[in-house]
């Protein structure tokens, strides 16, 4: 048991540097197979890539990434193959990405990093099954996102100097909009509106500050039945899995590329949205009741892990953390819908801009424009149920 603190920046740097350096090497896109064994050799030597399997993962929007299986006569192991997506790096700090992942990894929060290339990343697989939009709903399910999302907030403490990185990152996003973006004027003008109102809220209601995933979609929730639990790590000769066990069932948290410190009721308002799918079903967006349960089952274990933490007990890794929960009053989970519902704006004006900038540069085979005008629907109609306007 440990205590958790914020990041630290500089140890972070210097960790990185010296266990992470960049290998001068470029997966081309013409010769991916090749150049994905030429990094997984780099990095794993001892693998015998005889017995290598390939396989690519398709569901991503962002990014090309690769399982890789390996086995000799007595194990079997897998990791990932990242190849970030064309200018990517323009939409997401590698870096600070990178240290996100070391941080996180040792609290089991994210996969182990084992090296980085000029145009990519090696890190461990976590077994499990990847989440569909509707088991963000299952009731055997959304407890899991819910208990799992409260110690990913609680393992930070954001100090005084702590700057959100929302509206940051709007304003990255929006620079990013070319001049013959036909939306650019309608939302360089509508983000004044909502900063505006966010900003009015925020100082009305001072959310709580923590280190946030903000990209909680279905794909990026991995469930994982009794018998398994998040690895707590491994190292570049073994990348053994299942060193670690639960009773019970949990789920995991992947791709943490746009994690930083934020508004924890944003990573939620997020998580809340993603329900629609990326068909942005409006009728899938989930109801007042259900919003209301699942903020009451994340505030009882935010709350039972901040007195952990208070006490000294704070679980040093996720898989740690079978608590039940503690109370909570129906004025608590109130106040948290409250600033909950103005977030999911922000969440589906976010994705929006950020689907604009990448129909502009983005070679994946993906019709960013249909959704980011499916984001933007939804937007216009929630503002109107939520502000009248």
């Amino acid at each position: 048991m440990s205590t958790t603190t914020e990041p630290n920046e500089k140890e972070l740097l210097e960790f990185v540097a010296e266990n992470f350096p960049v290998y001068n090497f470029y997966v081309s896109e013409d010769a991916i197979e090749e150049g994905t064994h030429t990094v997984l050799h780099y990095f794993l030597p001892t693998w015998s890539t005889e017995k290598v399997q390939f396989k690519q993962f398709t569901d991503g929007i962002t990014n090309k990434l690769f399982k890789v299986v390996a086995e000799d006569a007595h194990n079997r192991y897998s990791a990932l193959l990242r190849i970030y997506g064309k200018q990517t790096e323009e939409l997401i700090d590698r870096e600070q990405e990178i240290r996100s992942m070391v941080w996180l990894s040792r609290y089991g929060l994210s996969s182990p990093v084992v090296g980085r290339f000029l145009n990519g990343m090696c890190y461990g697989y976590i077994a499990g099954t990847p989440f569909k939009p509707e088991d963000m709903i299952s009731n055997s399910k959304w407890p899991l996102v819910a208990r799992h999302l409260a110690y990913f907030h609680s393992a930070s403490n954001a100090g005084p100097e702590v700057t959100p990185s929302l509206f940051q990152t709007f304003e990255k996003w929006h620079a990013l909009l070319p001049e013959s973006e036909s939306k650019r004027a309608e939302v360089l003008r509508e983000f004044k509106w909502l900063k505006k109102t966010l900003t009015k809220m925020i100082k009305k209601r001072n959310p709580v500050i923590a280190f946030c995933h903000n990209d909680l979609l279905s794909g990026n929730i991995v469930y994982r039945p009794s018998s398994l639990a998040m690895s707590p790590g491994c190292t570049k000769a073994t990348l053994s899995l299942n060193t670690s066990f639960s009773i019970t069932p949990r789920v995991g948290f992947i791709d943490v590329e746009y994690s930083s410190f934020n508004y924890t009721s944003f990573d939620i308002a997020n998580h809340i949205s993603e329900m629609m799918g990326y068909t942005v079903e409006t009728a899938k967006f989930p109801p007042e009741d259900f919003i209301k349960k699942w903020v009451k089952k994340y505030l009882s274990h935010w709350k039972a892990l901040k007195k952990l933490k208070a006490e000294g007990n704070f679980p040093s890794r996720a898989v740690e953390y079978e608590g039940e929960g503690v109370q909570v009053t129906d004025e608590e989970v109130n106040l948290l819908f409250e600033e909950i519902a103005p977030f999911t704006l922000a969440a589906h004006f976010l994705w929006g801009s950020w689907a604009l900038v990448q129909a502009s540069f983005s070679d994946t085979d993906f019709d960013y424009h249909d959704y980011a005008n499916r984001l933007f629907r939804v937007y216009y109609e929630r503002k109107k149920i939520l502000f009248k306007k």
